[in-house]
């Protein structure tokens, strides 16, 4: 299935010919990185003979036949090197014609596990909880793309949304993000999964989740394919969504984020009605006025399934006449509830992060997260932070009250030891 944008060279969701995997990797441990690689018209050079390489552009210029005896020698003595110094090995050389810069870099990789390599590891969020921008901070410090399980994140180029598995015999694996304008990555990818029971404007028969049915929607993804064009149809469509559901042994490892209750259930709205049109925004405009008018909207249109349904108690219908978007209360809880047992239930290495760490301990933060899916040093400019609102003027004081009996109602004991850090009166 190749692309509707002329002759490209590549196909809407297999690797581009001109970017090789092969070309990205070595071996579990020493890595070629590639950067600014284009993706009409030009090939990636990493297997043209050295002596081609230009004296301009190459550190090391070997244009004899005494330079082709050497090159070998001189990779083999860079991997005992590397066997005997844990030490990081780093060497740039520029190739003829292209601007791609090759990296051998030491990057770590945990022995606790075979390979082959790279791994899945999950970034669990309730949205708007931080996670697109751990997904820019992990990509840009390690120079690596990381992955998603929605087709619709993966990079736009001409108009092409150019959708990458993970693994290029497991179509049904996440996609790639930002590759092949990132690196191949090389140890585990962090892999964006919002899961279940999240939606906006439902009611309870939609967002009451099972552990099992929850897990489904972890491990549930989407990409976009090009379908055949059609010689005498210029007007057909040219991509078709095709769902998979990838087997939950790929995933090796979770990284779990929070955020403040109140801040995240506010920030859902706002993000909401940059959605909308203009009528919505003057009955809900971006303000805690708008927000408690929405509250009132959502939970009147909810509360017939509310009484209706055998899922709720009754202490917990009682506490939702107290609390403005209990719903999105009760989903934030359930949320972390069922992320929580399921990663026990797989047996995930786990990463807890709290969102305001980024702005407490920046650094001590971001190592942490590079270390746990053994992405190395940092080698790219990482994106300055920008804290989210304080939206706890939003609710009174009663209100919030009323939120921490419903989270010591509802919550598991794990997931209570996440949601007690955050102070509700």
């Amino acid at each position: 299935m190749s692309s509707p944008q002329g002759n490209t060279g590549y196909s809407i969701y297999r690797t581009p010919p001109s970017v090789s995997r092969a070309d990205v990797s070595l071996t579990p441990r020493l890595t070629f990185i590639t950067e600014h690689a284009k993706l009409e018209g030009d090939e990636l050079h990493l297997k043209r003979p050295w002596k081609n390489a230009s004296p301009k552009s190459s550190r090391f210029v070997l244009t004899s036949n005494w330079g082709r005896i050497v090159v070998p020698c001189m990779v083999m003595c860079m991997v005992v090197l590397f066997a005997t110094n844990q030490g990081q090995l780093r060497r740039e050389s520029l190739i003829d014609q292209t601007s791609h810069v090759v990296v051998i870099k030491n990057i770590g990789l945990p022995q606790e596990e075979d390979g082959p390599w790279p791994k899945v590891a999950w970034l669990l969020s309730f949205p708007n909880s931080g996670t697109s921008y751990t997904m820019r901070m992990t990509q840009r410090a390690s120079a690596q793309s990381a992955a998603s399980n929605y087709g619709t994140e993966a990079d736009l180029i001409d108009g092409v949304r150019l959708n990458v598995p993970l693994f290029e015999d497991k179509p049904e694996s996440p996609n790639l993000v930002s590759y092949p304008r990132r690196n191949m990555p090389t140890s585990y990818v962090l892999t964006k999964t919002h899961c279940g029971g999240r939606c906006m404007e439902c009611g309870p028969d939609d967002y009451i989740e099972t552990l099992q049915s929850f897990k489904h929607r972890c491990l549930f993804s989407h990409r976009y394919e090009a379908l055949p064009l059609k010689k005498d149809n210029l007007q057909q469509k040219k991509y078709r969504k095709v769902d998979y559901t990838y087997p939950e042994d790929m995933v090796k490892r979770a990284v779990h984020i929070i955020r403040d209750p109140f801040d995240n259930i506010v920030s859902r709205f706002h993000c909401l009605s940059h959605r909308k049109d203009e009528k919505w925004a003057r009955n809900f405009p971006s303000n805690s006025t708008g927000f408690r008018n929405w509250c009132q909207h959502i939970d009147s249109e909810n509360r017939p399934q509310e009484e209706a349904t055998r899922f709720l108690s009754d202490e917990v219908r009682t506490l939702f006449k107290q609390i403005p978007c209990h719903g999105d209360f009760y989903k934030y809880i359930q949320w972390h509830n069922l992320a929580v047992e399921m990663r026990n239930n797989m047996d995930l290495p786990t990463h807890v992060v709290l969102y305001e760490n980024y702005a407490k301990n920046f650094n001590q933060t971001l190592n942490e997260m590079m270390g746990f899916l053994h992405l190395g040093d940092v080698v790219g400019d990482v994106p300055k932070f920008v804290p989210g609102r304080i939206y706890r003027e939003y609710f009174t004081k009663n209100e919030r009250k009323a939120v921490l009996l419903l989270m010591k109602l509802m919550a598991t004991e794990e997931a209570w030891d996440m949601m007690s850090t955050y102070n509700y009166v």
